[in-house]
């Protein structure tokens, strides 16, 4: 064997080495490299954004009063840090009359459904049995789409196919997971994460007005699906709705907020803002139950909550002067908003009055008309 064969052999086995190497350990390599990369340019933003607020504490500080401490002007740089604008909705008016008569038939005959099977089923009942169906029939459609897909990848031989639906399995079991948690929630019939809304609505009447009377002509029941009571509040008149508790219910928001600016409110008395307050999925990072204001309509993600999204936007925008729309959010995990109410999610509601009363007093004047609607599910919370 030759000097040059040996070199040949030698830098062919480091290539069949390092080749193994990559085979074995690339991956990891990859993986190790982009979270350093990652990791770096976290630390970076975390120093700009620093930056920025002592920037801000440098300007603010010399321009408040001695009452104002430096822990106030980082609490106020904070919350405007977290103030945010829900983009308005993007759908068809066309497409949004004929889906919402389908979807209003569809709940009608669901309900029929149910009671041509089981006659005497109680209301309470009735709406918890169509929550689990609902719920399982979502978790049926996961299972039937990934068995589907793979089944065509098989068929096909279609390696990307079925590595595209291994990469969508993670997000596709999270949001399984989460209705295999809402089972036992609707079972229990107590207040989940998604009932933040409905329930800080509660909580702000009866501290605003502790001795209100149900039987008074202030007090509505809309469409058997929301409660709505009006007080008042430093000189101001509002309309406070929720969906009527204690079952299994989110009902329509917007076609409740028509109700009462189109029955409720007196001709002529124009609604200054319109106050939603709703559960707000968070990023990893943020922590569960902070609270944060902004502009829009919040309420969920899906089509049928969309829908009342656009009626809700369509009417404020319609209406002469036109109503301002103010948003509060309280930010949770998906899967807390299934859950039974956390401790944590609980002692927000604290901060979401002061937030909202804040609202009032600096955005509206005596005698202005503010329509505080509670967005989500009215499980287990009792008039």
């Amino acid at each position: 064997m030759t000097g040059f064969d040996s070199i040949f052999n030698i830098i062919s086995s480091i290539s069949l080495a390092v080749l193994v190497l990559y085979l074995l350990f690339g991956q990891n390599w990859q993986i190790w490299r982009a979270t350093r990369q990652i990791k770096q340019a976290l630390k970076d933003l975390e120093k700009w954004r620093n930056y920025g607020i002592k920037q801000i504490i440098l300007i603010i500080s010399p321009l408040s009063s001695e009452s104002i401490t430096e822990q106030e002007i980082k609490e106020f740089i904070s919350d405007m840090l977290a103030f945010f604008v829900i983009p308005p909705s993007d759908i068809d008016v066309n497409i949004y009359r004929k889906t919402m008569s389908l979807l209003s038939q569809r709940e009608m005959r669901y309900f029929e459904l149910i009671q041509t099977f089981l006659p005497k089923i109680q209301e309470r009942k009735l709406l918890q049995i169509a929550a689990l169906l609902l719920t399982t029939t979502e978790i049926d459609l996961i299972l039937k789409n990934v068995r589907h897909n793979l089944i065509i990848g098989k068929k096909t031989n279609g390696y990307w196919f079925i590595l595209k639906t291994a990469s969508d399995i993670s997000k596709n079991m999270l949001k399984a997971q989460t209705y295999r948690i809402a089972l036992d929630t609707f079972i229990l019939n107590k207040p989940i994460g998604d009932s933040i809304g409905p329930l800080a609505v509660k909580e702000f009447v009866n501290r605003i007005d502790p001795k209100f009377d149900i039987e008074s002509e202030n007090f509505f029941i809309i469409d058997d699906k929301f409660y709505c009571q009006k007080i008042d509040f430093e000189e101001r008149i509002l309309y406070c709705l929720r969906a009527k508790g204690p079952e299994i219910r989110t009902g329509n928001p917007g076609k409740a907020i028509s109700y009462v600016l189109e029955s409720v409110i007196p001709k002529k008395s124009p609604v200054k803002m319109i106050i939603t307050i709703d559960a707000y999925s968070k990023l990893e990072v943020e922590r569960s139950g902070t609270i944060a204001q902004g502009l829009g309509v919040v309420i969920g993600s899906d089509n049928t909550q969309n829908l009342d999204k656009y009626e809700i936007e369509t009417l404020a925008i319609t209406q002469e002067p036109k109503i301002e729309l103010e948003a509060i959010i309280c930010r949770e995990a998906l899967e807390e908003a299934m859950l039974p109410m956390s401790d944590e999610i609980r002692n927000s509601i604290p901060r979401i009055i002061r937030v909202l009363k804040q609202m009032i007093r600096s955005q509206t004047k005596s005698q202005e008309i503010i329509i505080i609607m509670g967005i989500g599910n009215s499980i287990g919370i009792e008039l």
